[in-house]
């Protein structure tokens, strides 16, 4: 939870092992909503590396990421609770789901919004991509490469905001995908 507050991410709910959180869903979107759910993601492997390396056990967390339309509400008429569902979602669970532990895994369409600014490795085209995954927005997949420099300059999560990956965001929001 301290990680949310950090990097200014809502955490929506935790459900067995899974921990998930959103940017831009239950706040005006912002144009680094993108960077910093990846920033969190990578805060939280790392985190949980040092965890297991100062208690010298062996525990590793996946980590998914998409960006895509989702719907919440209240749920429940006794016991109320807040919930997120949509392609979204599903989308990020993929994510999480196909994902390695210790890596951050993102879709395509949360990578056109960081290209710029984070180092990636391809993982799945989009010829790769399961029917199901295609559904739900997911045209290809990449590993999150913390630290590091490529051709692109360094892998700055910090410095996102520029106009490119608001466009970007911004037709995502008005329809253009998801």
């Amino acid at each position: 939870d301290r990680l949310c507050e950090t990097h200014r991410v809502d955490k929506v709910k935790t459900i067995g092992d899974a921990y998930i959180v959103c940017a831009g869903a239950l706040k005006e979107p912002r144009e680094d909503d993108a960077a910093r759910i990846v920033r969190m993601g990578v805060a939280m492997q790392d985190v949980v590396q040092r965890k297991a390396a100062a208690e010298e056990i062996e525990i590793a967390v996946r980590v998914g990421v998409h960006t895509g339309r989702v719907t919440g509400g209240i749920i429940g008429t006794v016991r109320f609770h807040f919930d997120m569902w949509g392609t979204g979602v599903n989308g990020a669970v993929r994510m999480e789901e196909t994902g390695e532990k210790g890596r951050v895994h993102i879709s395509s369409s949360t990578y056109e919004l960081l290209k710029t600014y984070v180092n990636c490795t391809p993982n799945l085209r989009r010829e790769d991509i399961p029917p199901a995954d295609v559904e739900v927005g997911i045209q290809g997949t990449y590993w999150v490469s913390p630290g590091g420099a490529d051709d692109r300059g360094s892998c700055d999560l910090n410095d996102v905001s520029a106009s490119a990956g608001a466009r970007a965001l911004r037709a995502l929001l008005e329809g253009g995908g998801g």
